[in-house]
């Protein structure tokens, strides 16, 4: 039989099996072999694949890690050359080079360091960043020890970037635990069935001369899993934000296990550090001889102040990645179609924004929250909204539109979208400037912990997310504000409504292809609906609502909506929080 069907036999018995081939596998390798091979080639291996001598001679086949990383190759730099990249260095030890479908290397600037040249598999170079992609079948070690030498000579300008490939999903995943954050210090994932998925989107005709199209790898694409679970956290940090008689807060929490949780999504978080105290197994509740005037509470505890019964939630503002700056998505370069296959290690650090409310017993009992203390959370909560689902449609821009706390879960949006290298445009309607000012920890910023003292909340997060002040953020005031705090805000508007200013920049820009989101007052984001069909754009809504339990038992959290002309209720919780705006029934919503 032909070397280049026998190949496919080698990719796909690497890929399903771990050791050497059980007699008992055979056929459902065969079976698997036949399904990936282009028609090309399916009429000459239906006639071997029940033949003793071929079966026999492919049982005693070693195991070819070249046969994967050929094909892994000759897909990737199809896409390159696409994106109009280049291929620099090759290590051809990785490689059965008769396969490789590499015509020309341009080694302009591609960094020539011996240690990296000598253990990476490729280079591939864009204009400002090299991409130095390894195997994850190769030695931990020596993956560790690459990925800890490229880090230790970027200094976080993100120009060398390290890219590990494996060969399915599943291995994906694994990598992506925080635990092996030292291994795989500051590195990117991709695997065979994400790249197979996305060159299978982009140019299916190319596809169909290497794979079937009824092929499983797109099938084996990453799982995304949405199982919320209970987490014990540690507060880091709980302060105010505003310049005198705040009622916003900034809390900032960190977790043992990572939690993939994603734009939109929520979390519930326990508002009392007692709460801990009365679940924990050694608490014993107080005994008590009379109750004659006293009224006592669920624990018969005389000691005990009124605490909320119920966890609150609240959407995440950030997150924050082992050895990943801040700053990391105002640095990073990627193609969007690469960085739609690329994964880092998964978050375990997280802030959210909340609003204190004089008679809420929950958000005044977060304030007393320090440094140090233990709650529980329930996350990740709400139905999953992919980013890199909308990476495949014609965008010129992304919009937030937010108003008051409104805006925080839109920035861990952007945060995800500056990942991707699209380009976002802020619309921030507040009280007053004021409001933004606060004091933080003054830590370095590239320490990836704040943004240094005299912050501007929302401000400088956008900014070090890659926004422009001068040109990507609009803000509008209700009331008056200094002018000299303003100084670097070139779209500032007084007295106003954000959708106004938001009004009229659709108006000046309404050949561009655009898609927003919104979140904030109802009336806000009805308008904001409004200009979306006004200009033909697609629109998405966060909505929030209060909820007692988070998983769609309780209904409290209701929203009337329209689907297929037909009125009904959606669960925000589970439905939303993120819905398109054409499916929100406005006219049953609260003014």
């Amino acid at each position: 039989m032909k070397e280049e069907i026998i190949r496919y036999f080698d990719l796909i018995r690497f890929i399903y099996l771990k050791s050497k081939i059980e007699s008992e596998n055979i056929d459902k390798l065969i079976n698997k072999t036949f399904t990936i091979l282009p028609r090309i080639y399916k009429s000459e291996f239906a006639i071997y694949k029940h033949d003793k001598k071929f079966r026999s001679v492919i049982n005693k086949r070693p195991i070819n890690t070249k046969a994967f990383n050929t094909f892994y190759f000759n897909i990737l730099e199809h896409m390159t050359n696409r994106l109009g990249l280049k291929i620099g260095n090759i290590n051809e030890n990785f490689f059965n080079t008769k396969f490789l479908s590499l015509k020309d290397r341009d080694w302009s600037g591609i960094i020539l360091d011996k240690t990296i040249i000598d253990n990476c598999a490729f280079i591939i170079k864009n204009k400002e960043t090299n991409l130095i992609f390894s195997f994850g079948h190769q030695s931990e070690n020596k993956l560790k020890d690459l990925s800890n030498y490229i880090y230790s000579i970027d200094h976080n300008r993100y120009e060398n970037i390290h890219v590990i490939i494996f060969k399915n999903s599943e291995e994906l995943d694994k990598a992506r635990n925080i635990s092996k954050s030292h291994i795989y210090k500051r590195s990117f994932f991709t695997s065979f069935d994400e790249i197979c998925s996305k060159v299978k989107k982009i140019d299916r005709n190319y596809y169909k001369k290497i794979f079937s199209i009824n092929d499983d790898f797109s099938r084996d694409k990453l799982k995304i899993k949405n199982i919320a679970s209970l987490h014990n956290i540690i507060i880091e940090d709980n302060i105010p934000v505003g310049l005198e008689k705040s009622n916003f807060y900034k809390l900032t929490f960190k977790s043992k296990h990572p939690i993939d949780i994603f734009p939109g999504q929520f979390v519930m978080i326990d508002t009392s550090r007692d709460r801990i105290k009365y679940r924990s197994s050694s608490y014993k509740p107080k005994s008590l001889s009379s109750i004659s005037g006293v009224k006592p509470n669920i624990y018969n505890d005389l000691d005990s102040k009124r605490f909320s019964f119920l966890k609150r939630p609240f959407g995440i503002y950030r997150t924050y990645y082992e050895n990943f700056t801040y700053d990391c998505s105002s640095k990073l370069n990627l193609e969007k179609e690469l960085a739609a296959i690329l994964y880092t290690i998964k978050p375990n650090k997280f802030e959210i924004l909340y609003k204190v409310l004089e008679t809420g017993t929950g958000t005044n009992e977060l304030t007393k929250l320090i440094h140090g203390d233990k709650v529980e959370i329930l996350a990740p909560l709400g139905k999953i909204f992919d980013l890199r689902e909308i990476l495949n449609e014609e965008i010129d821009e992304i919009h937030i539109v937010g108003g008051g706390v409104g805006i925080a879960p839109l920035i861990y949006l952007v945060q995800l979208l500056r990942f991707f290298n699209i380009k976002v445009k802020a619309f921030i309607g507040i009280e007053n400037f004021d409001s933004l000012c606060y004091n933080d920890a003054g830590v370095d910023p590239q320490s990836f912990t704040s943004t240094g003292r005299n912050a501007k909340i929302y401000i400088d997060d956008l900014k070090y997310l890659g926004l422009s002040e001068t040109s990507d953020i609009y803000l509008s005031l209700l009331s008056d504000s200094n002018e000299a705090t303003m100084i670097n805000n070139k779209h500032v508007f007084k007295g106003c409504f954000i959708t106004e200013p938001y009004s009229n920049y659709l108006r000046k820009h309404n050949d561009l292809k655009i898609i927003t989101f919104t979140c904030g007052p109802i009336p806000m984001m009805h308008k904001v609906h409004n200009l979306a069909l006004q200009y033909n754009l697609k629109s998405y809504v966060l909505m929030e609502k209060r909820m007692a339990c988070g998983i769609g038992v309780c209904f409290s959290c209701v929203c009337p909506t329209i689907e297929n002309d037909v009125n009904h209720y959606s669960r925000i919780c589970i439905d939303g929080p993120i819905v398109e705006s054409n499916k929100i029934n406005w006219n049953e919503q609260p003014s």
